[in-house]
């Protein structure tokens, strides 16, 4: 976990500065904590609660786990982060999305949704999947998926007023009345509202050839 160490060790604070008597200041850090990782590409960035990408992930390391307080979970000495739920992860494919880097911030929309249905469970939406992947792109804007492929639920695009990620909740809810009971006969949900979605059944395999005699 060396690379998360160093990570974790070039978060960036926010300071707050006071003046005292006789010349004196009192400089306080508060560290940035991540909520969501944001991968572009091979490049994977830590997003703190303000949408700001804080820190850019090694490669070759897994994704910081959360302790019960929200905090990155200490790694132990013998370099292995202590138990907690790893951060969420969304992968950027947006054209646009190439040019994030270290600094700059998500806007607010966009988290919104990003930790609305990051945080969904496959048990919220009814299906057996051990975990779910979210990615968004040009095309679907938010879609999730299981992480070891399956079914697609398109969840779109939003906007601050004509499509709030408010709807977000309401759109679960009718993805789990969709998907319970014929989760393995889906292909792809559209989620156009919280009470309007729409599915692709999966094609029936075709019928094995009668043997000829």
């Amino acid at each position: 976990m060396i690379g998360a160490r160093r990570a974790r060790a070039s978060l960036p604070s926010a300071a707050s500065v006071s003046a005292a008597l006789p010349g004196t200041l009192h400089v306080q850090l508060t560290e940035r904590r991540p909520i969501l990782a944001w991968a572009v590409g091979e490049r994977r960035f830590l997003v703190d609660v303000d949408g700001r990408l804080i820190a850019e992930l090694a490669k070759e390391e897994d994704l910081p786990r959360l302790a019960p307080d929200g905090s990155v979970a200490p790694t132990s000495s013998a370099g292995k982060a202590e138990p907690g739920d790893p951060l969420p992860l969304l992968v950027d494919r947006r054209v646009g999305g190439s040019a994030l880097g270290v600094g700059d911030r998500l806007q607010p929309v966009l988290l919104d949704a990003a930790r609305r249905i990051g945080s969904i469970k496959p048990s919220d939406v009814g299906s057996a999947a051990t975990g779910l992947a979210v990615s968004i792109d040009d095309e679907d804007g938010f879609l999730v998926r299981p992480a070891k492929g399956g079914w697609a639920a398109v969840f779109g695009f939003y906007t601050p007023t004509l499509r709030s990620p408010a709807i977000v909740p309401g759109q679960v809810r009718l993805l789990r009345s969709l998907m319970v009971g014929r989760e393995g006969e889906v292909a792809r949900v559209v989620l156009a509202s919280e009470t309007d979605g729409t599915y692709v059944p999966r094609p029936s395999p075709s019928p094995s050839p009668s043997p000829k005699p």
